[in-house]
């Protein structure tokens, strides 16, 4: 299943942009607008975005917060409260980045159940976040302040940036977040 709704106002996600920069870098990553780089660029796959790493903090547990609530009420799953979600990722793609289509449920992450993410700014062209039901496309909303959830195992990607930049919010949950005495799962 794929939910997706307007959770954040418009100010809400100016907020967490910004204050990325008040929030501090993990070890070994330098700040969001800083350009810490992730590329791969082979003859089969290609991926270009900058990133910023997030801590669960108290400066931004509103966020992570929300987010679960809306995940909890929208899988019908009680999440297990005696863990949390211990970072989220900023996702700056600018001209000529992307990330083609694959799954996020690999080797290196191996526990991811779903994705859950919020489109922070849509003054942009390029940057469609299409994923696959049945063989079929679609495409998630650019409106500012939407949240989507799905499940790891669904093919997804980001097209290519032809002006401006994309900048999300990306987090994930693990199977250790949730809680299945009351599995409900969609």
């Amino acid at each position: 299943m794929v939910f997706e709704e307007i959770l954040f106002t418009k100010d809400e996600c100016i907020n967490i942009i910004y204050s990325a920069k008040k929030f501090k870098p993990t070890e070994g990553v330098s700040n969001f607008f800083d350009n810490e780089r992730v590329f791969y660029k082979d003859e089969n796959f290609k991926k270009s975005y900058d990133v910023f790493v997030i801590e669960n903090s108290l400066a931004n547990n509103w966020i992570f917060n929300r987010l679960m609530s809306w995940f909890e009420i929208k899988s019908q799953t009680t999440l297990n409260r005696n863990v949390k979600i211990s970072k989220a990722l900023l996702h700056k793609y600018k001209k000529g980045d992307l990330f083609e289509k694959h799954i996020d449920i690999n080797n290196e992450h191996i526990n991811r159940k779903y994705n859950i993410g919020i489109q922070l700014n849509n003054d942009y062209k390029g940057g469609n976040y299409n994923y696959w039901i049945e063989n079929e496309m679609k495409t998630f909303s650019k409106e500012i302040g939407n949240v989507i959830l799905y499940s790891a195992d669904i093919p997804h990607e980001i097209t290519e940036i032809t002006y401006g930049q994309r900048i999300s919010f990306v987090t994930h949950i693990s199977k250790k977040l949730l809680n299945y005495k009351n599995k409900k799962l969609f």
